[in-house]
């Protein structure tokens, strides 16, 4: 009797196991099969749609990681928030954590003073945003100029510095705030001035290389102090202005902010930072289409040129195209007026294709538009009532059209026209503009499945586009 029962038992056992098994593959069968046949988009079966069983095996991976980001004043929905969040924004970029804020006294850190920042930089992880966070403010305790509280730290301090940004790593790399990237100052390539301001000033007017060795002095103490913290930390150099080019185009006095990286390279800080950072803003003119940036020239947006620049200056001190990546931390067309009107905003809306575009054509891991709100210089992308203006909706457009896209190469079928072909995992994108401002007619190599306007809007399907000042999608099937 007691066989019978051990056998019965695991008769009963294996029984119920085949069970399992049959109702385990009749349910996640549908899901097989969706994975294994792919369907047009839309075209999703309600038997698909409806069994979630699957679909952890698709989307449990983290969101895809874009080179869309932006700054936002405050990381809240009063601050654009929600809205850079449904644009598609993956990025925000967040000035600052004050040093002199937190650590007025040397050795006595009040966080306190930073509970409001510390909210922000949990509402970006909660919204999947990754976060670069600018960390500046000297202390006056620490100020190698006096009253310079966005300038130099004092040698001597390079290692309580140091054993700041171990505490800030300790304390934001992991959960609830999760931040990853760390900016070390913001623009350290403008002269040092005795006084608090967002912007760098380590520069440094007697030194050839403008003050950007000893910055790569302070690099090379604190970063083996980061990654300790947390190894996989990330350090970008404070974002260089890089205000003009010093091979082609400014000379004398003007020539010599920009060997700031040239400085910290040749200090022998190579090995003290992740990425470089940088700015590269284009100003706007009447006219849609027209922009330029004297300091650089006008070919396309300036941080084509700028970002070749960079790669050429690590070249130079041995570094490959992979072994630092770049950030343009701050991007847009500025207008230097009391007011944009309707046609700079549509300006400003066009330049936002163009920029994105150009910033995944040189390979940044992130190019982040400054600012989403605020009047500065008419860059928002929102009204101060967070109404979105034309640039919102071409950015949000430009995002969906380009959102995994990998360069390919540059298309030439008129020399008066730019066309970058990208690898999306979908389809091909071709992307369209007129580089003279005048309209030009480009015979198609075919008829695209899809046309759209910088919008996003869809266009008709034809074989002879009309290229002009206005970016237009192209879509292929692959």
């Amino acid at each position: 009797m007691k066989f019978h029962t051990k056998r019965s038992s695991a008769f009963f056992a294996i029984t119920m196991l085949f069970l399992i098994l049959a109702l385990a593959f009749q349910v996640l069968a549908p899901g097989v099969e969706a994975l294994a046949a792919p369907q047009e988009p839309g075209a999703e079966t309600a038997e698909t749609v409806a069994n979630p069983l699957y679909l952890p095996f698709v989307t449990s991976h983290s969101p895809l990681e874009t080179t869309f980001g932006v700054e936002l004043y405050s990381i809240t929905p009063v601050g654009g928030l929600v809205k850079m969040v449904e644009a598609g924004a993956n990025w925000v970029r967040r000035n600052a954590l004050l040093w002199s804020g937190v650590e007025p006294t040397q050795g006595a850190r009040d966080w306190n003073t930073v509970a409001g920042l510390e909210v922000e930089l949990k509402n970006a992880s909660d919204n999947g945003l990754e976060v670069i966070l600018i960390v500046r403010s000297t202390p006056a305790w620490a100020q190698k100029v006096a009253g310079s509280y966005c300038g130099p730290i004092a040698e001597e301090d390079f290692s309580a510095f140091g054993d700041f940004m171990y505490d800030v790593v300790s304390r934001y790399s992991k959960s609830p705030y999760n931040v990853k990237y760390y900016e070390l100052y913001n623009e350290p390539d403008i002269a040092v001035v005795p006084q608090e301001s967002i912007y760098g000033c380590w520069g440094d007017s007697s030194d050839p290389f403008f003050g950007g060795g000893y910055y790569g002095q302070m690099l090379q103490a604190v970063y083996p102090r980061i990654k300790a913290a947390n190894s996989q930390a990330q350090v970008l150099t404070g974002g260089l202005l890089l205000d003009c080019d010093p091979v082609n185009v400014c000379t004398g006095d003007k020539a010599v902010p920009p060997k700031f990286l040239r400085g910290i390279l040749a200090s022998g800080a190579g090995y003290a930072f992740d990425g470089i950072s940088f700015h590269a803003y284009d100003y706007g003119h009447n006219g849609l289409g027209v922009y330029v940036n004297d300091g650089w020239g006008n070919n396309g947006p300036v941080l084509l040129n700028k970002a070749n620049y960079i790669r050429s200056i690590l070249q130079d001190y041995g570094f490959g195209p992979n072994d630092k990546y770049l950030m343009n931390t701050e991007v847009s067309l500025l207008k230097i007026s009391n007011s944009c009107d309707a046609t700079c905003q549509l300006n400003k809306a066009y330049y936002v294709a163009e920029a994105y575009t150009a910033g995944i054509v040189v390979g940044l891991r992130a190019n982040i538009w400054y600012a989403v709100t605020g009047g500065w210089r008419n860059s928002g992308l929102l009204d101060s009532s967070l109404t979105p203006l034309p640039a919102y909706d071409t950015y949000r457009a430009a995002h969906n059209e380009l959102r995994d896209a990998q360069f390919v190469r540059e298309v030439n079928l008129d020399a008066n026209v730019r066309i970058y072909e990208f690898d999306r995992s979908d389809r091909m994108i071709w992307t369209v503009w007129s580089l003279d401002g005048a309209s030009h007619a480009v015979t198609l190599p075919g008829t695209p499945a899809e046309i759209k306007d910088v919008f996003g809007v869809s266009q008709a399907r034809v074989s002879t586009i009309t290229a002009s000042v206005e970016p237009l999608y192209l879509e292929w099937n692959k």
